[in-house]
This record gives structure tokens, C-alpha cells and sequence, in this order.
């Protein structure tokens, strides 16, 4: 199974990958092209996690309240980054 390409640089990658990095780069239409296509896949994932976040968030916040994390908001954009970097690896 080939990798599926999440972000400009791993997209890049996957190019170089399958050798075609050279020639999908060439033209500057393509070029921004992919790189918008990306960025639209990355910004739903985005928002497919911070959906999931919110309703585990909703169903458990006595919990995590009782552990004493308060502010269990603010975790997202870090957890979001946790998620993201898995992906890579």
C-alpha cells in the first residue's frame, strides 16, 4: 500500500517517492494546485479530530474534572499536533 501524502512536506515526499516529483513540480498551477489539495485535506482532518475531541470532552468532563485537569479545553490545538505528528511516523 502506498502512503497517503498529509501535508506539503510529506507530500513531497510521497512525490519524490514515486518519481514524479520533478515533473508534477514543474508547472506552477499544478504545483499550487496539490499544495491547496493538502491543505483542504489537513483542514479536514483538522476538523474531523476537533469534533471527536469535543464530544469526548462533552461525555467526560466530570472525569477529567475530578482529576483535577480544569481547563481541558485548551489541551486541543496541542492534542491536534500529538495526533498529527503520529500520522507522520
Amino acid at each position: 500500500m502506498k502512503p497517503k501524502p498529509t501535508s506539503s512536506s510529506d507530500l513531497d515526499d510521497f512525490l519524490k517517492a514515486q518519481g514524479i516529483y520533478e515533473e508534477v513540480m514543474a508547472s506552477p498551477k499544478i504545483k499550487k494546485a496539490i499544495r491547496d489539495l493538502g491543505d483542504s485535506i489537513q483542514a479536514g482532518e483538522h476538523k474531523a479530530f476537533e469534533a471527536g475531541w469535543n464530544a469526548f470532552l462533552s461525555n467526560h468532563s466530570g472525569l477529567l474534572i475530578s482529576h483535577g485537569i480544569k481547563d481541558f479545553r485548551i489541551g486541543f490545538e496541542e492534542a491536534w499536533s500529538k495526533y498529527w505528528q503520529s500520522r507522520k511516523e
